[in-house]
């Protein structure tokens, strides 16, 4: 049987994106209000906490020791040549000043647009930038309901997140590559990734290592 050979593929792949193989080592940065709790981006969900007081908690987060610069510089001296970052997990809290909804570190006690800190600050050292996007918020019954059973509820979730993504892609200048996350038990066709990866491609040519692991498929940049 023959199998597919490494060096075939990274001969076939656009020059644009042999950064991110030849990179080998980045960061993967997990930051949000869950910080709080020390015990894991999953903490919500997996200790059942009462969803109105962690959004409250939420809501009074106010990260004063971030500081993005002294992470891209260790980052740096590290010898890493990328990182990425949890623009929105599955809680639901936004990093970045978005106009979509005020469940963001910008609107509440932070007031402060992360994001862009993280972007700026890393591509200040010279390293390349990614964004993490999750498309389960466990605020929203809609995503487990499904469109079958809220249809409208499902179109409105839908339209937000297809709307944050461009957000993201469009406000902080080139994204180097994009990371999804959380989609299960949803599929490419009830989400729209399809449309939504053309749409990114159409506002970021060059980005890379865009993926979409929905039900068994698998939609890549």
């Amino acid at each position: 049987m023959k199998t597919g050979n490494n060096d075939d593929s990274a001969k076939q792949m656009p020059e644009q994106w042999k950064w991110f193989t030849d990179s080998r080592f980045g960061m993967f940065i997990h930051f949000g209000p869950y910080a709080q709790y020390g015990r894991g981006e999953q903490v919500l969900f997996r200790e059942h906490l009462d969803h109105q007081e962690y959004a409250k908690r939420a809501c009074a987060w106010n990260p004063e020791h971030f500081n993005a610069r002294l992470w891209a510089q260790t980052a740096r001296r590290a010898g890493m040549k990328y990182a990425c970052m949890t623009t929105r997990h599955h809680d639901g809290f936004c990093l970045w000043d978005s106009k979509y909804t005020d469940y963001s570190a910008a609107a509440q006690a932070c007031g402060r647009d992360l994001v862009r800190e993280f972007v700026e600050a890393f591509r200040a050292e010279g390293l390349r930038v990614g964004l993490y996007y999750s498309w389960m918020d466990w605020r929203i019954p809609a995503f487990f309901d499904g469109p079958g059973l809220d249809p409208e509820g499902w179109q409105d979730m839908k339209k937000y997140m297809h709307n944050q993504v461009e957000e993201l892609l469009t406000r902080y200048g080139q994204i180097d590559h994009f990371f999804f996350d959380g989609v299960w038990p949803r599929t490419a066709e009830e989400l729209g990734s399809v449309e939504l990866v053309r749409r990114m491609k159409e506002l970021q040519p060059a980005i890379r290592k865009c993926s979409v692991t929905l039900a068994h498929r698998s939609t890549r940049l």
